[in-house]
C-alpha cells in the first residue's frame, strides 16, 4: 500500500501539457481564455521540432475550482443549436411505399 502511494506521488508532475489539459476536460478556447500565459516550454518532436507550452499543475487546479472554469466547461458540454444540421432521412420503408404508389400522369 505504501509503495503504491509513493509511486503515485512520483508520477504527478509539476507541469501539465495541452494534451493533459484536454484529458481533464479543457477545450482550446478555455485554455486560451483562462490560462493566457504558460509557465515553461518543453521540446516537442511529434511532427516538427518545436516547443510545447507547459502549465503549472497548482495553477491549473486553482483555476479548475473557480466559477469561470465551471461555467466555461458547462458551455462546452451543451450542444450547439445554430449552424448546419445533417439532413433528416425518411425511413426506407416509407420511401419504398411512396415509389410504389407513384403513378405519373
Amino acid at each position: 500500500m505504501q509503495r503504491f502511494l509513493m509511486v503515485a506521488e512520483q508520477t504527478q508532475t509539476k507541469y501539465l501539457t495541452m494534451y493533459q489539459l484536454k484529458e481533464r476536460g479543457w477545450t482550446a478556447t478555455m485554455i486560451a481564455t483562462l490560462l493566457p500565459a504558460h509557465n515553461a516550454w518543453r521540446a516537442a518532436y511529434i511532427r516538427v521540432p518545436s516547443n510545447a507550452p507547459l502549465h503549472l499543475r497548482a495553477r491549473i487546479e486553482e483555476v479548475e475550482l473557480s466559477d469561470e472554469f465551471l461555467i466555461a466547461q458547462e458551455k462546452s458540454r451543451k450542444p450547439r443549436l445554430g449552424g448546419a444540421r445533417p439532413p433528416v432521412r425518411p425511413p426506407l420503408a416509407l420511401v419504398k411505399r411512396c415509389v410504389q404508389k407513384f403513378r405519373p400522369t
